[in-house]
């Protein structure tokens, strides 16, 4: 299943302005300005359903396994530093996959925990943005 990649860069973009904004980010480029562009970011995740079933003579014993899986890529911003017109740094940020494949357990509602993990992943959208300006930081 594709999430709708343009929710997690509003909560990416809001909240690296926001923690740019607490962390005096346009103080520290002294005039410098910087551009962001997001290369590469995970968007797709899979629910896994892997069922057992046992024979017993006539009868079986069956169960299933319920899962929603994350795709394993990272997100990667790219940054250019620039004084005027002329680029003075340039480099790429590469933020790990902090979404956790979420289990169910019996009775549990499917739709519930998707939802449950999408905003999770939001989450670590919004959470990437510290990073990237935390990263961009130590680089000035």
């Amino acid at each position: 299943m594709h999430h709708n990649p343009k929710i997690p860069i509003d909560h990416f973009t809001a909240e690296t302005i926001a923690y740019a904004n607490r962390k005096g980010f346009k103080q520290k480029l002294n005039g410098e300005r910087v551009e962001l562009s997001v290369e590469n970011i995970p968007n797709v995740f899979a629910i896994d359903d892997k069922g057992h079933l046992i024979w017993v003579i006539i009868y079986y014993f069956g169960w299933e396994v319920l899962s929603i899986q994350p795709q394993n890529k990272d997100m990667v911003v790219s940054y250019r530093i620039l004084k005027g017109d002329e680029e003075i740094k340039k480099g790429l940020i590469t933020i790990p996959n902090a979404s956790k494949p979420y289990y169910m357990k019996m009775f549990q509602s499917l739709k519930k925990k998707t939802w449950e993990f999408l905003n999770q992943y939001d989450a670590g959208m919004a959470a990437a943005g510290k990073i990237v300006i935390d990263q961009l930081i130590m680089e000035l």
